[in-house]
């Protein structure tokens, strides 16, 4: 068994996951292919390969129609849809509804209120409602530290090696 979160403990048995309480009783059955522990009321679970949210009574609050999920940190979680190329991530809330469309090729953690977005091969930043803060116009972004992010402008993309050319620079919040 895991460690306890938020008054449940996922454990592992036949190769399935369930929830028991601090008495060892089972709460939620043994049934799913994945599960993590439960974060402001709801957990990450598997079935036929695909994630949603249960609550602490084992319902389904969202379906399991994504290829990925993770925990939900202040009201969100990161979803995805697709696979490889064709992969596309969002966040949702906690009734599942899309807080930020589900249409970005990649999304990063949420630092100070903002997150690096890549939409059709240029990046930039967006905040927790999807607004940009940070147009999606760079070939490449870095992380913010001590208020700005190094951005490039003209750079290709090698493989293995990373960002070659163009122009770089400095950009604040």
């Amino acid at each position: 068994a895991a460690s306890f979160s938020e008054g449940l403990a996922l454990i592992y048995k036949n190769e399935k996951f369930g929830f028991i309480d601090k008495k060892g009783k089972k709460i939620i059955s043994i049934k799913y292919d994945g599960a993590d522990s439960f974060k402001e009321g709801l957990a990450v679970v598997k079935r036929d390969e695909k994630y949603g949210f249960i609550d602490k009574k084992g319902k389904v609050i969202i379906p399991m129609k994504y290829d990925i999920a993770e925990d939900f940190s202040e009201g969100i979680a990161l979803v995805m849809l697709g696979v490889m190329l064709n992969r596309k991530f969002g966040f949702i809330d906690k009734e599942g509804k899309e807080v930020i469309p589900i249409k970005y090729d990649y999304i990063g953690s949420f630092s100070e209120g903002i997150a690096r977005a890549n939409l059709e091969g240029k990046f930039g930043f967006i905040d927790k409602e999807g607004k940009e803060v940070i147009p999606l116009k760079y070939d490449d972004v870095g992380d913010f530290s001590e208020g700005l992010v190094m951005v490039n402008l003209g750079g290709k993309h090698e493989h293995n090696i990373g960002i070659i050319g163009g122009k770089w620079g400095f950009v604040n919040k």
